[in-house]
């Protein structure tokens, strides 16, 4: 988002009139611990409008060929990452569902997938025909009756099911030693504790934890012993879970309770209505611990985290107004996939998801982290490490990264050395430790810290009153540049107070950059880019020119960055990145190399430009965060899913601390990390073929089109299709394929994001239709998908 639409010049949008409408009026300033930091969580919603069945999503499994599969109140999903592949019951087909309520699913140690429903029994997807079989009689004996109505299913590492039902106690069932036993409540204290089973897991030692209407129990399956829990636990259990360190958290509908492993003590968390980090809702519903050992709690009330000490909960919850939020608070399951993502069914909202990797981006947003408001517009950092950060709106914050203390500095109205202007646009800290603070309205003032003063630096137009800032510098001498709204770049006489005009081609003077001669590059809206020689005032103007592809990429410049080596970088409003090439000692010799779309960006207008380590640019897009390689010209895109504050970024809202911490700043806060330290997933995807079609129409084929290994064309299959898909689900429209029909192709074709190919009139022979794919974060599956393909030649004309 570009600042010209928040103010600096009409027509204002409506969510920045809204926001400023909203903002204005006197803030008050002081100092005060931050609230301990919550870490936003950036949700993507799958739901109905995708083709996700109705109802809540009541169980979620990832098979082994990497589908995710979703049991719903209404039907079995199959995703594959573009599309959700519906199953219900069909009283007309054998081999449907037997019911459309999904209560559980399991994969067993053989690789079935196992589907327990609600007055259907449980079910087997034979992965041969894609039906779903009956389980089989075991010694003249059915498993279940055939309205039983299914709660739980797990699958033990002895490839056992364990079937919950609502009011017919638990069914053991041992395929592989035709063993079938169930287990009833009674009288006898040897018994289930309640015939309503709706917790089943298998801890560490083997031991089968089961948890009814009646309490919780233990059972031996060597002995088929059981022993009640009732003196340590007798509520209703909804759900269990064994942790890495032994203890076992029991969800109930009054709250939850963790048994410690070793001593056996029983710990009850309960909902505070006073206390906003205590669990959110008594009504505990589902749990999960993930592979980083967070624990996760589905209730009523929305998501908690707990964190690990006291009785300290995150909690997470629906917001009409932020997609980026859970659909729904009423969370009903919970599930980690193979790349790391959690799943959060809901009960009307459909389904979530999170990539844990998103942290590592380090969002902030607003005032969950102490900061005033989310819009945020500059960074900057004093001598003690403490960052401050400009809200369009909301004043300035400065956050004490060691204490986590933040101060908050507002505009009031009585108070002259307060902030003059609650809309900060830029920021600059002199070599002096004087803090130099741009505004919307009221220009330039300085921040003495130890006074705690602002001083106001007035640059008047007779047309605008006080010019607004956008952009300022210090040079080599210590002189403060300050580009204007209005009023272009001039130079400020700290000492008298005057601002000494230069003159650019533009009156908007949007980014500053010093370069190793001392020369100051200036970006203009619209004006193109300025080189200017402080020492003779001479100032040269480079133009985008259509008919020539070395001129500058676009006439309105964003970002300017001098990279560790010295080399120029330019950030322009629709045409992309510019190097520049020549010297700023020569400036008639200098051109400029354009890295667009076409180069991998994904977008041409680049609001912000920081160098890491390893030879590595960063820059904020209006799709997100791009980090292009100075060397190889390799770009890695990042978007909202990956953990960015958004997909759009604001121009000059970038920073790089002393330590190599980069910021970028948004519509919805900040993104603080380490480049270094950020997490990737490096576990390739595997490439499934998910349809395939001749003349347009899905081909009858022996087995599911999953499943084919090979297959055989008759000469009259004039068109071909090809669907495929790398089956990670962290971001979707960001996995890259390539492929080949060996015998047809000369080469790899590189698809990009596309996952669909059709070939037509091929003649008769020997082919290999092969496909590769990469994740969003640029990991190759270089094994793939190959599947043989043979064409009939057509007979020999008589």
């Amino acid at each position: 988002m570009t600042r010209s639409s928040k103010g600096f010049s009409a027509p204002v949008s409506l969510r920045v009139l809204r926001l400023l409408l909203l903002l204005c009026g006197a803030w008050l300033a002081g100092a005060a611990p931050a609230a301990a930091a919550q870490a936003p969580m950036h949700f993507s919603r799958l739901g109905g409008d995708a083709g996700l069945s109705p109802g809540g999503v009541m169980a979620i499994i990832q098979d082994r060929q990497g589908f995710l599969w979703l049991g719903t109140e209404d039907g079995l999903d199959r995703y594959d990452g573009y599309d959700l592949r519906h199953h219900v019951h069909d009283r007309a087909r054998m081999g449907s569902l037997p019911n459309n309520w999904i209560a559980g699913l399991a994969e067993d140690t053989a690789g079935t997938l196992w589907i327990g429903t609600d007055g259907g029994s449980v079910v087997g997807l034979n992965s041969a025909t894609g039906d779903f079989d009956e389980l089989p009689a075991i010694d003249g004996r059915q498993p279940l009756e055939p309205q039983e109505k299914v709660r739980v299913l797990r699958a033990d590492r002895e490839g056992r099911l364990w079937v919950g039902t609502r009011d017919a106690g638990l069914v053991m069932i041992d395929r592989p030693h035709r063993l079938l036993q169930r287990f009833r409540h009674s009288d006898d204290e040897a018994t289930l504790s309640g015939d309503s089973v709706f917790a089943v897991i298998e801890d560490h030692a083997g031991a089968i934890w089961i948890g009814t209407d009646g309490g919780l129990d233990r059972l031996d399956p060597a002995t088929g012993r059981v022993e009640r829990q009732q003196s340590r636990i007798d509520l209703p259990v909804n759900a269990l879970l064994e942790d890495r360190r032994g203890d076992l958290w029991v969800a109930t509908g009054a709250g939850l309770l963790r048994r410690a492993g070793t001593s056996g003590a029983v710990t009850v968390f309960r909902n505070r209505p006073a206390d906003a980090r205590s669990l959110p809702g008594d009504h505990v519903q589902t749990l999960l611990e993930d592979d980083a050992q967070r624990l996760w709690i589905g209730t009523s009330a929305g998501l908690a985290l707990y964190e690990g000490h006291g009785d300290n909960f995150s909690t997470y919850r629906h917001n009409p107004s932020d997609m980026a939020t859970l659909p729904d608070d009423n969370v009903i399951s919970l599930y980690e996939d193979r790349g790391g993502l959690l799943w959060v069914g809901t009960k009307s909202g459909g389904l979530a998801k999170w990539n844990s990797r998103s942290w590592s981006f380090g969002h902030h947003a607003g005032e969950e982290s102490g900061v005033g408001e989310s819009n945020v517009a500059a960074f900057a950092e004093d001598s003690a490490g403490t960052v401050w950060i400009a809200n369009l709106g909301a004043g300035l914050d400065a956050i004490d990264r060691q204490s986590g203390i933040t101060r908050h500095y507002r505009h009031q109205p009585a108070d002259p050395y307060s902030l003059p202007d609650n809309r900060v646009t830029a920021l600059l800290f002199d070599r002096a430790g004087a803090l130099w603070v741009g505004t919307m309205t009221a220009g330039l003032s300085r921040f003495d810290q130890h006074t705690q003063r602002f001083t106001p630096y007035h640059q008047d137009s007779s047309e605008s009153g006080t010019l607004g800032v956008m952009s300022l510098l210090e040079d080599s001498g210590g002189g403060i540049w300050v580009g204007t709204h209005g009023g272009g770049l001039s130079l400020l006489n700290a000492a008298t107070g005057k601002f000494n005009p230069a003159l650019l081609s533009s009156d908007r003077a949007t980014a500053l950059a010093l370069d190793r001669s001392g020369r100051i590059w200036v970006g203009t809206d619209g004006g193109g880019l300025c080189l200017l020689d402080p020492s003779s005032a001479r100032i040269t103007r480079f133009m985008h020119d259509p008919r020539n592809p070395q001129s500058l990429g676009a006439n309105t410049v964003y970002a300017i960055r001098v990279d560790p080596l010295g080399q120029v970088w330019v950030g322009t409003r629709g045409g992309g990145l510019d190097e520049v090439q020549g010297s700023a000692l020569e400036p008639a010799s200098i051109s400029f190399k354009n890295y667009s779309e076409s180069d991998g960006l994904p977008n041409t207008t680049i609001y912000g430009i920081e160098a890491s380590a390893g030879g590595r640019l960063w820059l904020s897009t209006n799709r997100g965060l791009s980090r292009f390689s100075v060397d190889s010209h390799e770009v890695r895109n990042f978007r909202s899913a990956h953990g960015l504050q958004g997909d759009e970024f604001n121009f000059g809202a970038h920073y790089r601390s002393h330590d190599g911490e980069l910021f970028f700043g948004g519509p919805h806060g900040y993104n603080a990390f380490f480049p270094e330290r950020l997490q990737f997933d490096d576990i390739p995807p595997p490439v499934v073929l998910t349809a395939f079609l001749k003349l347009n129409e899905p081909a009858a084929t022996a087995v599911p089109h999953e499943r084919l290994r090979s297959i055989d064309l008759g000469y009259r299959d004039d068109i071909v299709t090809f669907e495929f898909a790398a089956l990670d689900f962290a971001s979707p429209e960001g996995n890259r394929y390539r492929y080949m029909l060996e015998g047809f192709d000369k080469d790899w074709v590189d698809a990009g994001s596309k996952h669909r190919v059709t070939y037509t009139n091929l003649a008769g022979g020997r082919y290999a239709f092969r496909v590769r794919a990469a994740n969003s974060d640029g990991t190759w599956n270089k094994a793939g998908l190959d599947i043989p393909l043979v064409v009939k030649p057509p007979p020999p004309r008589p």
